[in-house]
């Protein structure tokens, strides 16, 4: 009990009694800065949960974009079908340069289609991959949040602990 001994408090006992105190302030004062920064990393993720849902809605715009592009394709060939059936004339001809031009066109209309599908696949799957790239750095800054406020706690229990060793040190 050096708080009673007969030559009261030493200068070695206030020194840990300052300390401890000067230790469980830092420790305190940066609990607010872990959940400062607990406040920003759930606003990142935040953030990029709105990234990832506009790569999600882009994905849905490639698929009726690639929808609509193959509707038109179909025209295109049935339109040309039918202006080289009408050059067939009645007689019903199927060969020669009339089938040709219309063997040619459908063949055209198929790669044209084909390479439609192809592509909206290729955007498609990039679209996923962001999104899916977004989500890691949801779940990224949502750890960091949840670290962050750990270490808060933590602080708040050092912070309580040092101040409270500091003063026993008085006692001691």
């Amino acid at each position: 009990m050096a708080l009673f001994t007969n030559g009261g408090i030493s200068s070695g006992e206030w020194g840990g009694f300052f300390s401890g105190m000067g230790n469980a302030v830092n420790d305190l004062m940066s609990v607010g800065a872990y959940k400062k920064s607990a406040e920003g990393d759930i606003a990142q993720a935040n953030d990029f949960l709105k990234a990832k849902k506009i790569a999600e809605d882009n994905i849905n715009i490639v698929k009726a974009s690639g929808e609509l592009q193959q509707g038109q394709e179909d025209r295109k060939i049935l339109a040309t079908e039918g202006v080289a059936s009408a050059g067939e004339g009645k007689a019903e001809v199927t060969g020669g340069s009339a089938g040709d031009i219309l063997r040619s066109s459908m063949q055209q209309g198929s790669l044209a289609k084909a390479l439609i599908s192809q592509h909206e696949n290729i955007q498609e799957q990039a679209w996923k991959e962001k999104a899916q790239a977004y989500q890691t750095q949801v779940d990224a800054a949502n750890s960091a949040a949840e670290t962050a406020m750990q270490q808060a706690s933590n602080a708040g229990i050092a912070g309580i602990m040092s101040g409270v060793t500091g003063v026993l040190g008085l006692f001691l």
